[in-house]
């Protein structure tokens, strides 16, 4: 299959893209590299330095088979002072990448906030009730409900 792994020179992304290679599949991992690294990136991946808003339509027009997306922004504290960036990526560019392929796209969630909850299953609401008040959180739960994920029927989203 062809596919592309967005998010794929970061920690996960990175070791997905080399098993989906080492399985044979033709992966092209887009990544802009602001938390990744470029030697991450799998060898026999090709690899397009860029952004989901920017370069994901372009890349999906190529003819890909899935969607892999690991490029969501997920540093708690930096989302707090620069909350913008985090919406603009996190939700924006998700919308960019579904509405460019939103038949195909698998997103897995990961969050720093959900890999430190102590309860399952895991959600973004903080203990007490209340909703998680970080923009990582705000804008994953934004895109659970968003038309252009509902509207997918392959689309998987994060829980």
């Amino acid at each position: 299959m062809r596919l592309l792994v967005t998010g794929g020179a970061g920690y996960i992304g990175s070791v997905v893209g080399a098993l989906l290679v080492a399985e044979g599949h033709d992966v092209t991992v887009l990544d802009d590299l602001s938390t990744g690294h470029a030697d991450a990136v799998p060898a026999g991946a090709a690899f397009a330095r860029g952004t989901l808003r920017e370069d994901a339509p372009r890349l999906l027009a190529g003819g890909v088979d899935a969607v892999l997306h690991f490029a969501a922004k997920s540093l708690v504290g930096e989302s707090v002072t620069d909350p913008a960036k985090y919406w603009s990526n996190n939700l924006g560019g998700t919308v960019t990448l579904l509405e460019a392929k939103c038949s195909t796209a698998s997103m897995p969630s990961e969050s720093t906030s959900a890999a430190q909850s102590r309860s399952v299953p895991l959600t973004n609401v903080a203990p007490g009730g209340t909703a998680s008040a970080n923009p990582v959180d705000r804008s994953s739960s934004t895109v659970t409900s968003c038309p252009a994920a509902t509207s997918c029927p392959a689309t998987t989203l994060p829980m």
